[in-house]
């Protein structure tokens, strides 16, 4: 219903990031579909925008952003992680890491997953090591934290203990695995 629309934003984002149209299609269509925006210009419109500016401000290109967000997106949103929230992890890891966009979406990828998987005992061990638990109570029931609360309270931790601490490089090695941490 909307193919001219999706066509402009598409050559949008192909001029804001200087990606080629399947990139950007993708990183559209992608988007789209993890976060249920049924086709939604306005929306999608408003995440290239968003993270437009983050990579005017930031040491992020717009291609890895994109890369990284069709990575990444469709498991972030099942985890009830926010485009927002993805947007700002992608930019401080591609930043901070210097990789592709496609190995960091791939990485959130892995570590959203490992963040709510509570039937590895590597990584329930960990959780527990670091003194953070991995659900909530809520309305009468258990239910999982999000990756984002997780990540916060894991950072908290992190962040208070000293450089050489064995329970900095659990989490590091046990939550964020092998090849992510």
């Amino acid at each position: 219903e909307n193919a001219k629309e999706m066509a402009e934003l598409s050559t949008l984002a192909q001029s804001a990031g200087d990606m080629d149209a399947t990139t950007a299609n993708d990183y559209l269509i992608a988007t789209d579909a993890a976060y249920d925006y049924k086709g939604s210009v306005e929306e999608l419109n408003a995440v290239l925008d968003s993270q437009n500016f983050i990579t005017n401000n930031a040491a992020v290109s717009m291609n890895d952003m994109a890369s990284a967000t069709s990575e990444a997106a469709s498991i972030a949103a099942q985890y009830g992680v926010e485009v927002n929230e993805l947007s700002s992890l992608i930019a401080v890891a591609a930043s901070k890491t210097r990789e592709s966009g496609s190995e960091v979406g791939t990485a959130l990828k892995s570590i959203f997953v490992n963040l709510q998987d509570t039937t590895n005992s590597t990584i329930v061990k960990a959780f527990k090591t670091a003194g953070v638990s991995m659900t909530e109570m809520v309305d009468g029931s258990e239910k999982l934290k999000t990756p984002i609360v997780l990540l916060k309270e894991l950072s908290d931790v992190f962040t208070s203990l000293e450089e050489g601490s064995t329970v900095r490089a659990t989490i590091l090695n046990d939550i964020g695995g092998k090849y992510h941490a």
